[in-house]
């Protein structure tokens, strides 16, 4: 898979810093960075990160995550299509 990009999405329902406090947040870099995506040859261009997401999750949330999700795919993967 060497040579290939990719971004990594988490979605958590906690707050991001309740899940650094507790070291969490490292051991999920540590395997999805490393173990998952690094080891096979991916280069991690971006990570998307989602957090306090409890159901319902309110609509004008999920417009802007939907949002962010497809700036980064246009910022990313459409360099020098258009």
């Amino acid at each position: 898979m060497g040579g290939r990009g990719c971004v990594p999405i988490t979605l958590l329902g906690a707050a991001l810093q309740t899940v650094v406090n507790h070291g969490e947040w490292q051991a999920v870099k540590m395997l999805q960075d490393t173990h998952i995506f690094r080891s096979p040859g991916f280069a991690l261009l971006e990570r998307l990160h989602f957090d306090e997401l409890e159901r319902p999750v309110p609509d004008e949330v999920v417009r802007r995550d939907q949002a962010r999700v497809r700036a980064c795919a246009r910022r990313l993967f459409t360099a020098g299509t258009g």
